[in-house]
């Protein structure tokens, strides 16, 4: 199974074909494609969800390989976005989190927020005390099968999954 992800807004099946086409599949191969979608943005600590709108500025913190849809997204919604980028799987120290809120502060906006990964959020966690009573957002991803592929998707890995013999634990001599 290859699943091509992060396919962009408006990704048409000639596209597709394209890349059907250039990885030349062997047949017993199936491909499949998603797209990123995103959800409602919640708060770190409290958990209440807030909207953004045109009229919303934003901080991004990120700390991903490839922030691009990110930023394409966030583009599309709000009235400007400053990102401070890290390497990817960053652990934030406190000098890093001092800057995040002095960035914070400059921003002259009375309609502003910080939004984050799901993924940084985690590593953002330490940090409760201190910005708890920020407006500091995850927000929420998930992947989204285009052309109607999710049923086959699952119905292709369930059939591997049940392929296996059981073995029952404390067996001491698993089926062949």
């Amino acid at each position: 199974i290859v699943v091509v992800t992060k396919c962009p807004p408006g990704f048409t099946q000639q596209e597709r074909n394209s890349i059907v086409k250039e990885l030349d599949l062997l047949p017993h191969q199936s491909i499949f494609f998603t797209e990123i979608l995103y959800g409602q943005p919640y708060h770190l600590f409290n958990r209440s969800s807030t909207n953004f709108n045109a009229n919303t500025d934003v901080l991004l913190l990120c700390g991903i390989a490839n922030p691009k849809p990110l930023k394409d997204f966030l583009a599309g919604y709000v009235r400007s976005y400053d990102m401070l980028r890290y390497p990817d799987h960053h652990i934030f120290s406190t000098e890093e989190l001092l800057d995040i809120k002095k960035h914070f502060e400059s921003i002259e906006s009375s309609s502003k927020i910080i939004i984050t990964t799901e993924k940084d959020s985690v590593r953002l966690q330490k940090f409760e005390k201190e910005l708890f009573q920020y407006p500091i957002y995850a927000l929420p991803i998930r992947h989204n099968f285009l052309f109607g592929g999710e049923h086959d998707f699952r119905q292709r890995i369930t059939s591997f999954i049940d392929s296996f013999p059981k073995v029952l634990p404390g067996a001491d001599n698993p089926p062949a």
